[in-house]
């Protein structure tokens, strides 16, 4: 097919690069990607013509903390109570689900964890013991 304006021979195949159509970019669509995705930095990771990728640096911390507490408690010289509690609260920021648009509550062009795994095991153990 050749457009009479441009006057380039275009085909239907996903290599030729160029608009089939003739009608250009959605403006919508531009609109979206200019406000919401950085411009590429590696042209390496891409076919070199329609696509190129993204590099950047992902903060992802591991974020622990760990509570315990023990009672013990003696009920004369022949029983003894005890109990005790362990809790802990684990934050893993996983590197599944990045934003790198500031879409999502990061900054434009900078990767940010957005998809946090938190986890809180706890144990908590009674015990008495007579002689």
């Amino acid at each position: 097919m050749t457009l009479p304006a441009a006057g380039i021979t275009c085909s239907n195949t996903a290599l030729s690069g160029c608009d089939p159509r003739g009608i250009g970019l959605n403006p919508i669509v531009n609109s979206i990607w200019t406000k919401f995705l950085p411009l590429p930095n590696d042209p390496l990771a891409g076919d070199g013509f329609n696509t190129q990728g993204f590099l950047g640096t992902l903060k992802a911390p591991l974020i622990s903390n760990v509570y315990i507490g023990r009672i013990d408690h003696d009920f004369g010289s022949k029983h003894h109570f005890f109990t005790t509690w362990h809790g802990q609260k684990l934050v893993n920021n996983t590197t599944n689900q990045v934003d790198v648009g500031g879409l999502l509550g990061g900054s434009f062009g900078a990767y940010t964890a957005t998809a946090p795994r938190p986890q809180t095991p706890e144990l908590l153990v009674f015990g008495l013991t007579s002689n």
